[in-house]
Formats: structure tokens, C-alpha cells, sequence
């Protein structure tokens, strides 16, 4: 998982880590294991660096060992709370 803004250079995240700039998989469908196989689904949870300002664009790149690099873009709220849900 790597994480960026306009004026923070690629980072990486440390896993399993609930502290900001660590990211978990807080529950899976249909498996046991962290690997995601076919029909299976994770939720990943991401607590991103608390030095984010309000209406900030970051990315974040999920980046498996083998396969293709996921990108997400988002930006963050007009008002930032203790817990935001961005989709």
C-alpha cells in the first residue's frame, strides 16, 4: 500500500498497523487466509497520515506481488472528523 499527495512523495504504509500510515484487512468473504482467491472480498482499512488538510487530493496504490497495481484517488472532505468513510 503507497500513499501520496501533491507535496508528500510515495509512501509506504505499514501493515497491520492501526496508528495513521498503517492500513489491516478488517474481514474477508469466503476465505480464511489473506490471499484473495476468486469470489473472495476484503475490506481493508487505511489510516492515512494525520498531517491531511481538508479538500486535499492523495492517492493510494495497492500494490500486489504479483498482478496489477490498483490505483484510487480521492480527496479528502470540506470538514475531517476522527473516522471518514470515502468511497
Amino acid at each position: 500500500m503507497i500513499y501520496s499527495t501533491p507535496y508528500i512523495p510515495p509512501t509506504l504504509l505499514k501493515t497491520a498497523d492501526c496508528s495513521p500510515g498503517g492500513w489491516n484487512i478488517s474481514s474477508t468473504t469466503g476465505g480464511t487466509d489473506n490471499f484473495l482467491e476468486l469470489f473472495e472480498q476484503f475490506v481493508i482499512n487505511v489510516y492515512l497520515p494525520s498531517n491531511l488538510r481538508a479538500n486535499e487530493k492523495f492517492n493510494l496504490e495497492i500494490k500486489p506481488s504479483v498482478g496489477v497495481i490498483l490505483a484510487i484517488k480521492r480527496d479528502t472532505p470540506t470538514k475531517i472528523s476522527q473516522v471518514n468513510v470515502l468511497y
